[in-house]
């Protein structure tokens, strides 16, 4: 797809391209799946960001919007603190947190395989 907008048009000069994967479940009722009903039911969103420019390519994928709870074992203590500190440090805290985590380099060659026709 980038490729497509960078060689068909001159006065584009970098192309962005953003997936994100959404899971569907179809929706039960009654004891049977409905035919057009579903439900979301990913803890997390996978995610893909493409940057090319005419003379670069990069890709970067993840996950975000993880969210994960920890009800024990999770200590905060020696920490630099200053007159804006308002937690105290201890051993044992509840932690909880959405993630979002990503990895970027630069993609291999692909397979040879034909060209994508966009029209």
């Amino acid at each position: 797809m980038a490729d497509h907008f960078l060689n068909r048009y001159a006065q584009v000069t970098k192309v962005v391209v953003e997936i994100e994967e959404r899971s569907w479940n179809r929706l039960v009722v009654g004891g049977v799946p409905h035919p057009h009903s579903f439900t979301q039911t990913q803890r997390a969103t996978p995610l893909a960001r493409l940057v090319q420019t005419r003379s670069s390519t990069s890709l970067e994928s993840g996950v975000q919007g993880l969210t994960l709870l920890k009800t024990t074992g999770s200590g905060f203590s020696g920490f630099a603190t200053c007159e804006h500190t308002t937690l105290p440090p201890t051993e044992d805290r509840l932690l909880a947190t959405t993630l979002k985590a990503a990895g970027s380099g630069t993609p291999s060659p692909p397979a040879i395989r034909p060209p994508l026709k966009l029209s």
